[in-house]
């Protein structure tokens, strides 16, 4: 029995040594000094650039686990690439929530908007108004508000917008005004999303 025992013992010590363990270093000078080397890319990266990166370290673990999950050239590289990335970025589609039934006349409905872009959604909502309820007849009221959704790695961050609706009041124009948030990092180079949404 106590061969048996000493057995398992030895399997279960050679399996623990054989798999592959994440280790969360514990102590909070451990995590700083963990971290140093990446913040030391970040201000490498801000001095050659002269940006203005910066990390959230108020979760060491996340911050940790984030950033060690990254070689410090696989790191230094992704600031780089997003830091140089156009102030002017894409928008690549557009969802509506349904209007209302075509059946109704004289309709005044809330609706949101969203725009997909290159990373993230942003959104548009506001009151539009139709006589007949038909599609094709409504026209934007006004204004409710814009925001942005935050999605999981990297999305953009509105942090204003400004907007106009068209003379015909069809359309409404949105220059979201932000910037980039990937997990602990903030990208602080200004970026703007120009979005035309339209009344059904």
């Amino acid at each position: 029995m106590r061969k048996l025992t000493s057995l398992v013992a030895l399997s279960l010590s050679v399996l623990f040594l054989l798999s592959p363990i994440t280790v969360l270093a514990s102590d909070k000078d451990d995590l700083l000094s963990a971290i140093e080397p990446y913040q030391q890319i970040v201000a490498q990266v801000n001095a050659e650039y002269d940006a203005s990166i910066s990390l959230d370290l108020s979760d060491l673990n996340s911050a940790y686990l984030y950033l060690t999950s990254m070689t410090l050239t696989e790191f230094k590289n992704k600031l780089i690439e997003n830091y140089q990335a156009p102030d002017e970025l894409n928008v690549i589609s557009q969802t509506t929530t349904n209007m209302t039934d075509p059946r109704l006349r004289s309709v005044t409905e809330d609706i949101t908007q969203t725009f997909y872009i290159d990373y993230g959604a942003v959104w548009l909502r506001s009151y539009v108004f139709s006589g007949s309820g038909i599609a094709g007849s409504f026209t934007y009221q006004s204004v409710i508000d814009t925001g942005y959704v935050v999605m999981p790695g990297k999305y953009f961050r509105s942090d204003s917008s400004s907007y106009s609706i068209s003379s015909d009041k069809k359309s409404v124009t949105v220059k979201y005004t932000g910037v980039w948030v990937e997990g602990i990092i903030e990208y602080t180079a200004v970026k703007y999303y120009t979005v035309t949404y339209y009344a059904n």
